[in-house]
């Protein structure tokens, strides 16, 4: 039994690279904090600072998964074999005569925990991506530096060019203001959340975007910059839903001056 159950474990993190969607911050935190309590068990570690957001909350979550084991391999160890540890109601009883005959799976039960959610999130998808699509829709393949999904009325849009740490090229400028554009009138979109893909939110401009022909009309081209970014700019002006901005490292130019039209902003503090 025990390396059948390993052999689920190990089949669950498999099928948990095949998912498409993101299941989003909580269910990760929630398969994180399982697999170190099967894989390690307790936590113990000290807690980060609370400025470190990300390790902060994986602590959080780790710590939360409720263990026993060291107790009980402790009391084991000393031979304690007349104690008996529960837990009832969120608190420690010790009872006499019974712990001869338990035995406390506790990173195992972790293991089907942590099965039994994957297996949750693979069968939704599966039922999401057969049904009519409202729940779930994804448009990145028609952009290029962006990936874009609708998902539970939150619509994602994570700049998606990490090598140049998410720089945003003129084609950007047009795809970010039609995106807005067609979720201002999606009704299955009530929150739009920009966010960037790698270590970076974006770097502002793409510098490709200033590299001119020998022949251009610059005159025209100011023109045409200046129509460009202004039409980018409003359609965050006018956008009549809640905004969110998810920074997840650092910003530069155009991408931090937005901030300031968004509803609600959160940032990492790692640079």
């Amino acid at each position: 039994m025990y390396n059948g159950l390993n052999s689920q474990f190990a089949n669950a993190k498999e099928k948990l690279n095949t998912l498409k969607e993101d299941p989003g911050n909580e269910v990760k935190l929630r398969l994180y904090s399982l697999y170190k309590q099967a894989t390690i068990g307790t936590c113990t570690g000290k807690k980060p600072s609370a400025f470190d957001f990300m390790a902060k909350a994986k602590w959080e979550a780790w710590n939360s998964v409720r263990s026993l084991s060291k107790w009980l391999h402790r009391l084991q160890d000393e031979h304690l074999e007349t104690l008996h540890i529960h837990v009832i109601k969120g608190r420690m009883v010790i009872d006499d005569d019974l712990m001869k005959n338990i035995k406390v799976p506790i990173m195992d039960d972790a293991k089907k925990e942590y099965i039994k959610l994957v297996e949750n999130l693979v069968e939704k998808e599966g039922h999401v991506s057969t049904g009519s699509g409202k729940q779930s829709l994804s448009n990145s393949g028609q952009y290029d530096g962006l990936l874009v999904s609708t998902c539970d009325g939150i619509t994602t849009v994570k700049f998606n060019r990490p090598i140049k740490k998410n720089a945003l090229t003129t084609q950007m400028y047009r795809d970010i203001a039609q995106i807005l554009s067609d979720s201002a009138r999606d009704s299955n979109s009530m929150i739009t959340l920009f966010t960037g893909t790698g270590d970076s939110y974006c770097s502002g401009n793409d510098l490709g975007n200033f590299s001119l022909p020998s022949d251009a009309d610059i005159a025209q081209l100011a023109k045409n910059a200046s129509a460009l970014l202004r039409d980018f700019v409003d359609a965050f002006i006018d956008f009549p839903k809640p905004l969110v901005a998810a920074v997840n490292g650092p910003a530069t130019g155009i991408s931090v001056t937005l901030l300031g039209l968004f509803d609600v902003v959160y940032a990492s503090d790692k640079v």
